[in-house]
């Protein structure tokens, strides 16, 4: 009877050890970090852009990030064509934060060499670590200059491919397509010059592989001056899914307004922004991602903080183009279905950021949001009263040394900024909670579970036998 007790007491706790939770042995996904930005050129050359950097860098870190993985710029490095090679001053700057070992992507602009040393390849520029996708678009790929059809559709080719091939490998993770030109119809696109003409052939190959899943963000920079982007922003550019966005037709004068698939933005110039009307963004701004499995938290900051990720659009008479009023704040939380705002727990003290949370649209005249960092730590926002404003010109911190203006090949021109603007937002503000999809069970390997679960089951028979040991004595 005694014997038949100790085996009783040994196969319960083998059962109980058996059925405990077993814990995986899997090291936890790190976080990575990209900074990325634009137009690194100034009129005093590297000088004005390097700290205009350095200051947007300074901002970042004191928002606690520290380090970054890796590193996007869209082009132009240079103030002319032929001028010393800026991207090893650019790198030098973004050193401060960015692993030296990190990924580097050098996009070509318009005022670079195709030569041009530290100029990353065209086309696919993935990392080793298959943690996010990366494409350069160079602007020999896609003109801004004499743009032809047979260029672009080309590059439209190897870029289908690419992502077809993403589509096929079930690829779950970010894609960032680094790109000097924007895709969106503009005043620009109107003149002899033609630029972002024959957006459309990019367009609908990007539209339809997000369409079908993959989650992509397009980067772009170049329409820096004259207030060519007035109309969505001026110096901060940020539509998202679900936004509608204006697309040429493969034409100077003819566009399409098209449904958005995909993360649109410019990645934030650092050389200088020329408005034209009053009322767009005007401050220098870089934009960083920080990737956590298949989501990316998006943050736009100037040198003086914390940085609505899409300033206020105004309308654009001479291009017959509506301005978007809509402004969104950073940080917001990005996936394949998700576009989300996330709730700012550490407020950086001095940030320009002028929205909250939620998304905002102009809902009368005058009405201007207070800064979501007067609140406390951990209070998310406050609805905005009409009328308030919020003066990020008087911020600690704030440069103007890289804002002076200067123009493309062909044009000199507009008015420098030299100070932070006011957006205008509207007068009611919701706070929404930040929230995303779970990364899918396939992400995690079984063999750990099953090989604890084994483990535990071996303890449960070692305890066994020496049970009935014991016994036998």
């Amino acid at each position: 009877m005694r014997r038949k007790s100790f085996w009783l007491v040994g196969l319960c706790l083998c059962l109980l050890l058996s059925l405990m939770p077993v814990f995986p042995v899997v090291a936890a996904t790190e976080d990575i970090t990209i900074i990325a930005c634009s137009d690194f050129q100034s009129t005093d050359y590297a000088i004005g852009g390097r700290k205009q950097v350095t200051a947007i860098l300074d901002a970042m870190v004191a928002d606690g990030i520290t380090q970054a993985d890796g590193f996007f710029c869209c082009g132009d490095y240079n103030i002319e064509v032929g001028l010393p090679n800026d991207i090893k001053v650019l790198t030098r700057a973004v050193n401060q934060i960015v692993d030296k070992d990190g990924h580097m992507v050098f996009a070509k602009g318009n005022h670079d060499e195709i030569g041009l040393e530290g100029l990353s390849p065209s086309g696919n520029n993935d990392p080793k670590s298959g943690a996010y996708g990366t494409y350069v678009i160079h602007e020999n790929d896609y003109p801004w200059l004499y743009s032809n059809e047979y260029t672009v559709s080309r590059t439209a080719g190897k870029l289908k491919t690419y992502l077809d091939e993403k589509l096929q490998a079930g690829f779950n993770k970010p894609i960032f397509i680094i790109s000097h030109l924007p895709l969106h119809f503009n005043r620009r696109t109107m003149n002899k010059n033609c630029g972002s003409c024959n957006g459309n052939l990019l367009f609908d190959v990007i539209n339809e592989a997000a369409g079908k899943g993959l989650n992509i963000f397009f980067l772009f920079g170049h329409n820096h001056a004259n207030g060519y982007d007035d109309y969505l922003g001026g110096s901060a550019i940020y539509l998202k899914k679900g936004d509608s966005i204006n697309i040429a037709q493969c034409s100077r004068t003819d566009y399409k307004t098209e449904t958005l698939n995909f993360t649109y933005m410019n990645a934030g110039y650092v050389g200088y922004y020329g408005p034209l009307y009053p009322g767009a963004g005007t401050d220098l701004t870089m934009t960083a991602f920080k990737i956590s499995g298949n989501e990316v938290t998006v943050s736009r900051y100037s040198a003086a903080g914390l940085y609505n990720l899409k300033a206020k659009g105004v309308n654009d008479p001479n291009a017959n183009l509506e301005g978007n009023p809509t402004v969104y704040a950073s940080p917001r939380k990005v996936s394949v279905t998700d576009d989300v705002p996330v709730a700012v727990q550490k407020p950086t003290a001095g940030t320009t950021q002028k929205a909250t949370v939620a998304d905002t649209t102009t809902t009368g005249a005058g009405a201007v949001q207070t800064s979501a960092t007067s609140q406390p730590e951990g209070v998310a926002t406050t609805a905005a009263t009409a009328g308030a404003t919020a003066d990020p010109s008087a911020t600690a911190g704030n440069i103007s040394t890289g804002n002076t203006t200067a123009g493309d090949v062909s044009q000199m021109d507009s008015t420098p900024s030299t100070s932070l603007s006011k957006e205008e937002t509207g007068a009611t503000v919701t706070t929404t909670a930040a929230s995303g999809p779970v990364a899918p069970p396939s992400d995690r390997p079984v063999w750990p579970f099953i090989a604890g679960g084994g483990v535990l089951i071996v303890a449960g028979a070692i305890v066994v036998i020496l049970l009935r040991r014991k016994s036998q004595k």
